[in-house]
């Protein structure tokens, strides 16, 4: 991500919790391109002297998920150990430069980026529907 963190969805810039492990943990699956595990989470995310870090992990999701405003599951997809965000219409900085990377420089939509002071991701609606 460039810059700090900031998420606006909707036109509107979301408060941020407090949390640097929600605010990590929410970069992380932004730019991640595949569904996570609960356990790679919790190793990125907490050293061994945690106590709990699965419950903690359960605590940043449920954090998550309340931020996003995603009660129905919509858009932070948790199935078995896997986790994931589903980012289709959103706009990441860090991942439009990276296909810009993989693709040449020429195919780079430099519009978006001007706006890039607004913050790195970028969510289409403040919620999703079924």
């Amino acid at each position: 991500m460039f810059g700090p963190l900031s998420i606006e969805q909707a036109g509107k810039l979301l408060e941020l919790p407090a949390s640097r492990k929600v605010c990590g943990l929410v970069a992380y699956l932004a730019v991640s391109r595949r569904p996570v595990s609960r356990e790679r989470l919790c190793e990125l995310l907490w050293d061994d002297a945690a106590s709990d870090p699965r419950g903690e992990l359960r605590w940043c999701l449920s954090k998550l998920r309340r931020l996003l405003g995603d009660a129905e599951g919509h858009t932070l997809i948790a199935e078995g150990d896997a986790i994931a965000l589903r980012t289709a219409g959103w706009f990441i900085d860090a991942l439009e430069v990276s296909q810009a990377v993989d693709h040449g420089l020429a195919s780079f939509d430099i519009p978006p980026l001007r706006h890039a002071d607004r913050g790195p991701i970028h969510t289409p609606k403040a919620s999703r529907t079924a």
